[in-house]
């Protein structure tokens, strides 16, 4: 049978790595330049594929940029490919709707320079994501082309997300460089594709065969087509072809092979590293990155989509565009070895500073938003100080929230009630009066000062007070100034005093004191936000009352109506019981360090570990907040841990160093979950700093939070993997969550940016261990128990030990029944309440706005933005119910169409719409995404 073998001429981009962008952007320009020069000299140099990316080709712009039509010529002629993506990101380690983002923005780059290739091609990340299928199917991508996570598996396969979605896998079973380097001479050449293909024809479903002819970096090898033509002739019973990754999908395609059925995530090392002990490496970036994703969107997007649909006016017009750009930084640090922390340190603080424009960009955006939302709505039936609260996540919800209010430095007292005058158990949490500005000025710069005073504001804040206080040759004029606008009221009677002021000529200096009101910093309980909006309160002085504020104690326990949380004084560990269920978990929130000999791709234990299991003194407890806003207890230790490796690195060294670790626990009414905040000071090198969380739950699996799916994964690892290319391990990979029960009471472990977990079966039941720190000093090593060869250069990475100072927020959720039960509370800790304090006004919004739901709350919204195209809103969510759900979604808002469009905003089909909502039907786990028109 004659068989045809199919040569991809490619490189593999690592935009950085172990050099930083800018040094590899040299060799970028380097590569396109002579690829450029290859292609214009040489017509049967037929194609080459650009790694699947579409930044390379801005990257070599900005130092090429008038070698643009080049490119866009050759990409339209079928010879250069670029895309579907924008850059190749690690799946795992960034959120779904990020990974929707940069095939978004990989298709409009496409689409700008000719057409994007049509193949989901993702080469080298560390496994696969469950729902892979479905989101390249979103983009009318129905093949994925990788190297690893696969195992042992044919060549050609489908893989089927949960949901259903199929695609058909290029399974790269000898990875995507399988024909790099190949000689330039002839018969040596001819020689090595007859070994290809011998590698590859026994996995084989069709007589089609690839050979990837490219690696990381490599530049174009200009003898190909010459070479192949003397193959294609001197090979019998073998076809060789230069083509692309698209001729060899139709060419499998129209074999028409009876293919098996591949379900769920891919991540097995048996034929190919997928180096797990990324999730924990530089813990840091993932903390960061889960930040900025949550910033831009839970709240930059949906809120700037609010306020557009409501006509709202900000102080920057076309916010989108802000977040679009802040988008593409935080993308740029989703490559693989980018946001897994596998790169030289200069890598990682280019990254941080990425991270700061995120930050910067995304607060702004959301800053102006919800201020203009906030000062909408009609606060004139309330008295006191409007707050309004906001709430990002799917249904109402029940949580802590801290609003800073401007009031009169003689308000002693003050209380929160909600719109009904219900009054909410809050704490005065800190009281800041601060000068702005103390002047003595004669009558002419005096009149100066007057004009703005008596136009509302001073130095950009609107004016609340004016007091006149006349004493001696020297009036004193007390001016109270406050964020927002001014008081209309008393700048009326202001006015009226300083006129008077004036008319008396003896007075020629004048003693102008600029103040604001004293800020209080109130923590409150705000019941029953809307999800997906707001609810307003407000902040009332009252005669006398009681800011909350008790002194710290020595009590060790604390209480709200559904735990009980109790501290052993000996350990610092904690005993919670569930009021509900009646279960009580003791030992919990155990800290356990251990070494590690690995490098940044890999977790390796010492040959001979020793494990730190306990303080070296007895642990420090007081109280701190008593309520009734919040109860926290401050837990502080002192861990005495080796200081690093012995010099053979098969042990730790008997040097010691002390490593405090200080953990605040709390409580709150209402809020049905134990809040964790533990700052650590890392001192030492080469270990791996774990808490633990024993429970008397028997069960063999864990159900951790995906992307758009909760994984469920056996908790003992497979048998007989002695030969496989690296050890499989017990950690595994959550996004908010991690969840371990019994079908009659759980354990929920949620997180802020803690990728990693373990559930270790123990006797009596298993034990939750949450990785906070993974500290190792090498890019790479080659002398690994754990995995074979080296994953990268050996280069020493000191950032990669992270030292100083460390802060980690974790919470418990016990609860009744399985995970489905309590992810919610998962949800809402990772996208805390936000309050704006305004000032009051008869704006056009209600005092409570839900501006989206869905029902039922099972349909979890996961997007909500403004449309590309400008008209419209897009709503995306997924069917977290396990079963096929009819779903209701409706808006604030009357809107004229409702369409289903796919991820990547292309109209599917329209819906039918009843008043303000529409319905649709969703299969389990499928993920909806629904565009309203007005």
């Amino acid at each position: 049978m004659t068989q045809t073998l199919t040569i991809v001429p490619h490189t593999h981009w690592d935009r950085e790595w172990y050099q930083p962008f800018q040094e590899y952007r040299i060799r970028l320009v380097q590569l396109t330049d002579r690829l450029l020069d290859l292609l214009a000299r040489d017509p049967e140099y037929l194609y080459f594929t650009f790694d699947g990316q579409t930044i390379v080709l801005e990257d070599y712009l900005e130092i090429r940029p008038e070698r643009e039509e080049t490119l866009r010529r050759y990409v339209q002629e079928g010879r250069l490919l670029i895309g579907p993506w924008h850059i190749l990101p690690d799946e795992y380690l960034v959120g779904p709707e990020a990974t929707i983002r940069n095939l978004m923005l990989g298709d409009r780059i496409s689409r700008r320079f000719g057409a994007k290739m049509d193949v989901g091609y993702i080469p080298d990340p560390f496994g696969h994501i469950s729902q892979l299928p479905q989101i390249l199917q979103g983009f009318g991508l129905s093949v994925a082309v990788f190297w690893r996570g696969v195992g042992e598996a044919p060549n050609e396969f489908i893989w089927a997300a949960p949901d259903g979605s199929e695609v058909l896998v290029i399974h790269l079973r000898d990875s995507y460089g399988n024909a790099s380097h190949l000689p330039d001479e002839e018969e040596a050449f001819a020689a090595r594709l007859q070994e290809i293909v011998a590698s590859l024809a026994p996995y084989a479903m069709t007589p089609n065969l690839l050979a990837m002819n490219g690696t990381d970096h490599m530049e174009p090898m200009a003898e190909l087509p010459r070479l192949i033509a003397y193959a294609d002739a001197h090979l019998s019973d073998l076809e060789v072809r230069h083509g692309t990754m698209s001729q060899f999908v139709a060419a499998v395609r129209a074999a028409q092979p009876s293919l098996e059925l591949r379900r769920g995530e891919l991540h097995c090392p048996e034929r190919a590293q997928v180096l797990p002990g990324v999730f924990s490496t530089r813990m840091w970036i993932r903390q960061r990155n889960t930040w900025c994703e949550t910033l831009l969107e839970k709240w930059a997007e949906p809120f700037s989509a609010f306020a557009a649909q409501r006509g709202l006016k900000t102080p920057t017009r076309d916010l989108p565009a802000l977040t679009w750009q802040a988008w593409r930084y935080l993308i740029q640090n989703h490559p693989h070895d980018s946001i897994c922390g596998c790169s030289v340190d200069a890598v990682h603080k280019e990254m941080d500073v990425r991270f700061d424009w995120v930050e910067q960009i995304g607060e702004e955006v959301t800053r102006q938003n919800l201020r203009a939302i906030a000062q909408a709505a009609d606060t004139t039936a309330l008295t006191g100080s409007p707050v309004v609260v906001f709430n990002p996540v799917s249904g109402p919800r029940t949580d802590v929230v801290t609003s800073h209010v401007h009031m009169s430095q003689d308000v002693q007292a003050v209380d929160v009630v909600d719109d009904r005058g219900e009054v909410m158990p809050f704490q005065i949490s800190g009281r800041e009066v601060t000068d702005v500005d103390v002047m003595e000025l004669e009558r002419p710069v005096f009149l100066n000062i007057l004009m703005m005073v008596n136009k509302g504001f001073v130095r950009g804040e609107g004016v609340q007070a004016v007091e006149v206080f006349e004493s001696g040759d020297t009036p004193l004029i007390d001016v109270t100034l406050a964020p927002g606008q001014p008081n209309a009221v008393a700048l009326e009677l202001a006015k009226v005093r300083l006129q008077a002021l004036l008319e008396d000529e003896q007075y020629q200096l004048f003693r102008v004191r600029l103040h604001r009101y004293a800020k209080l910093a109130v923590r409150f309980v705000a019941r029953d936000v809307p999800g997906c909006g707001y609810k307003t309160f407000a902040v009332r002085p009252i005669p006398e009352g009681d800011d909350h504020a008790a002194p710290a104690s020595d009590q060790q326990s604390i209480e709200n109506e559904f735990y009980d949380v109790q501290v052993d004084l000996a350990t610092g560990t904690l005993t919670v019981t569930d009021k509900v269920t009646g279960a009580v978990f003791p030992g919990l929130h155990h800290f356990v360090d251990g070494g590690d000999r690995g490098d940044e791709y890999n977790y390796c234990v010492p040959e001979q570990d020793r494990l730190v299991v306990t303080p070296v003194a007895k642990p420090k407890v007081r109280l701190i907040e008593s309520g009734p806003t919040q109860w926290t207890l401050e837990i502080t230790q002192m861990y005495r841990v080796p200081a690093g490796l012995t010099e053979d690195r098969s042990e730790r060294s008997d040097d010691m160093l002390d490593m405090p670790i200080r953990t605040l626990v709390s409580l709150s009414p209402g809020v049905r979950r134990i809040d964790f905040t533990t700052t650590v000071e890392n001192c030492v090198r080469d270990h791996r700093l774990r808490v633990h969380f024993p429970t008397p739950i028997q069960t063999d699996v864990s159900h951790a939070e995906g992307h758009f799916d909760v994984v469920t994964r056996p908790v003992a690892l497979p048998e007989d993997t002695e030969n496989w290319r690296e050890e499989p391990v017990p950690t595994q990979h959550q996004r908010t969550f991690v969840d371990v029960n019994d079908g009659d009471v759980g354990l929920l472990v949620a997180n802020r940016g803690l990728s990693e977990y373990e559930v270790i079966p123990l006797d009596g039941g298993v034990t939750v261990a949450l990785t906070l720190l993974r500290c190792v000093g090498w890019l790479s090593r080659g002398d690994l128990h754990c995995r074979r060869g080296n994953a990268g250069p050996s280069l020493p990475t000191p950032g990669g030990q992270c030292p100083g100072k460390h802060t980690f927020e974790y919470a418990l959720v016990p609860h009744k029944g399985g995970w489905e039960s309590a992810y919610a509370q998962a949800h809402a800790f990772n996208a805390p309440l936000r309050a704006v304090s305004v000032c009051a006004s008869d704006g056009p919004l209600p005092l409570s706005l839900s501006f989206v739901e869905s029902d039922p709350l099972e349909f979890v919204i996961t997007a909500i933005k403004q449309a590309e195209d400008g008209d419209g809103l897009i709503v995306r969510g997924c069917n977290y119910a396990g079963e096929a759900l009819d779903i209701t979604l409706r808006l604030d808002t009357a809107f004229r169409r409702a369409i289903l469009v796919n991820m990547n905003e292309e109209e599917q089909e329209e819906l039918v719409v009843e008043g303000k909502a529409v319905r649709f039907s969703a299969r389990a786990w499928q993920v909806v995404t629904v565009k309203f028109e007005s």
